[in-house]
């Protein structure tokens, strides 16, 4: 037995051990030698206040454990430290030291350090896997570590699987496919081997749909002849692919400005083994005088999606006339004049008159940017419709609304009943029906020679003057035949009774003379009648 004094040394003694902890590892972290990509483990424990890791010396920190795919549990057994490093054996963790650390303060600073040596063998996977639809080719980088056991220069060998099925090993980096161009998408592995290592398999999925573009080179608006009523429009597309076309096709839609309507189009499927074609899609249906938003788009029809469009802006309205312009003048004459467009390149416009009691129509040809003077011969309403004449060819419809003019005819002249054929900008005819007109689009307008204003004064004056001669010789020849013959008449009432009355004397009968001229100047039963100019505008029939 202890004695007293002994006793008490040998408790206090066991009080100081309890209540100082010394700074002790007693389950030190070892090297380790792995395969890559396992994990790894690292295992401390001991006594101390305090335990922290060590990564090539340096402090474990939150980023370090982030680079090397670190992970750290802590744990207390009987009051003791302990704690458990988890790593990754990445290519970037070969070769590292990880040391556990302890450490204590009291009664003096104490501190034990003890660690490990991380070593990693085999071969990393390949990288950055690419694969080309236009050349149908699949490539890849080689692996960027080999562990220090693989003899340098060792070419590794790849195994290629597609949708898990081996096709082929290759020590190249690249590999022709013979993908069908309507296979969308696919699965790729690669597994590298090289002596008596093989890494784990690269995955890599495959987008097999191709980039389709689509332009519209040029459109051509056409007039429906049949209908009369509506345009079409025949759009050129250029369409590419960086792939053999598959499944595609194209559709159209158009949108009117006027209205908040869409139409749409059926689709038409592309067939052709190239990467780039020209289609040509035809859109009917637009109403002349309106703006047009033509949509053609390229459609995968296997997934229902648009992969491109492309649009143009379509003026149904080409060669067209914006108004015309009516002011009447007095006495059956209207002042026309058509407005076209900044850009119009028309040849001028033609102008239909049409009564609307009679329904006789009346046409004139006017020139471009003329302001013309029309006389018409009756009286009444007219409807005014215009129409661009391009190429000398009247375009069969019009932008301009129908519009009405009252004409007034006081007085007729002989001037009225002269027309002149050929007028300086302007032609005319007549158009004897009360049918619906239709202006067809291939009438030829005749454009008669231009005369001069004095040539075609000087011609109005002879054919006055050659009326104003004639009537002259008529009358006059009236008057001779009409004396003539009131002098036959007075003689034989007379004749018998003179001779034969005692109360006259001897009647020499006188050889009866004729005026040799009648005066028709000084007579007033004639009326002077001068020349009138005056410029007839068209010739009219009724």
């Amino acid at each position: 037995m202890l004695k007293g004094e002994e006793t008490r040394f040998f408790l206090m003694s066991l009080m100081i051990v309890v209540t100082v902890k010394a700074a002790v590892i007693t389950l030190s972290p070892v090297s380790v030698t792995t395969t890559l990509n396992t994990i790894v483990n690292f295992a401390c424990e001991g006594s101390g206040e305090q335990l922290f890791w060590r990564v090539q010396a340096v402090i474990l920190t939150d980023s370090i454990k982030i680079q090397r795919d670190i992970t750290v549990t802590d744990f207390e057994v009987s009051g003791n430290l302990s704690s458990l490093l988890t790593i990754t054996a990445l290519p970037i963790n070969n070769g590292i030291n990880i040391a556990c650390h302890i450490y204590s303060f009291e009664p003096s600073f104490q501190q034990d350090l003890s660690g490990g040596t991380l070593t990693i063998r085999g071969v990393s996977t390949v990288e950055d896997i690419q694969w080309s639809i236009a050349l149908q080719t699949l490539s890849w980088l080689p692996p960027t570590f080999y562990s220090d056991d693989i003899p340098l220069g060792e070419k590794p060998i790849y195994n290629v699987l597609i949708n898990g099925i081996s096709v082929t090993n290759i020590t190249d980096t690249s590999l022709w496919l013979n993908i069908s161009s309507c296979t969308t998408e696919f699965n790729v592995s690669i597994v590298t081997s090289v002596n008596e290592y093989q890494s784990i398999a690269m995955e890599y999925s495959v987008d097999n749909n191709g980039v389709y573009n689509i332009s519209i080179v040029n459109y051509t608006l056409i007039f429906n002849e049949t209908s009369s009523k509506y345009f079409y429009v025949e759009l050129l597309n250029f369409i590419q692919s960086n792939k053999r076309f598959c499944d595609i096709a194209i559709v159209g839609k158009i949108q009117s400005w006027e209205e908040d309507a869409e139409k749409y189009y059926s689709p038409e499927n592309i067939a052709t083994d190239m990467r780039e074609t020209y289609v040509l899609y035809i859109m009917d249906g637009l109403e002349p005088c309106k703006t047009y938003t033509a949509v053609i788009s390229v459609i995968n029809t296997l997934k229902n999606i648009i992969e491109n469009e492309d649009n143009v802006t379509i003026t149904s309205s080409p060669n067209s006339i914006q108004d015309v312009v009516l002011s009447t003048e007095g006495n059956g004459s209207v002042s026309v004049r058509c407005v076209y467009e900044e850009s119009s390149t028309v040849d001028g416009c033609y102008v239909i008159f049409t009564h609307t009691v009679s329904r006789k129509k009346a046409s004139f040809y006017i020139t471009f940017d003329n302001s013309t003077l029309i006389s018409l011969p009756t009286n009444g309403v007219y409807t005014v419709t215009a129409y661009a004449i391009t190429n000398m060819t009247i375009v069969p419809w019009s932008c301009v609304q129908p519009k009405e003019v009252a004409l007034t005819i006081t007085t007729k002249t002989a001037l009225d009943l002269y027309s002149s054929s050929c007028t300086d900008g302007i032609t005319s005819s007549i158009i004897d029906t009360t049918d619906a007109f239709y202006v067809s689009s291939t009438i030829a307008i005749s454009m008669l020679p231009s005369v001069p204003s004095s040539q075609s004064t000087l011609s109005a004056s002879i054919v006055l003057l050659s009326t104003f001669g004639g009537l002259l010789l008529v009358l006059m020849l009236l008057i001779i035949i009409s004396v003539a013959w009131c002098l036959r008449i007075r003689n034989k009432k007379f004749k018998g009774p003179i001779m034969e009355n005692p109360a006259y004397g001897q009647v020499v009968e006188l050889q009866q003379q004729r005026p040799s001229r009648v005066r028709t100047e000084v007579n007033p039963a004639y009326e002077t009648v001068l020349p009138h100019a005056n410029n007839a505008l068209y010739e009219s029939v009724w």
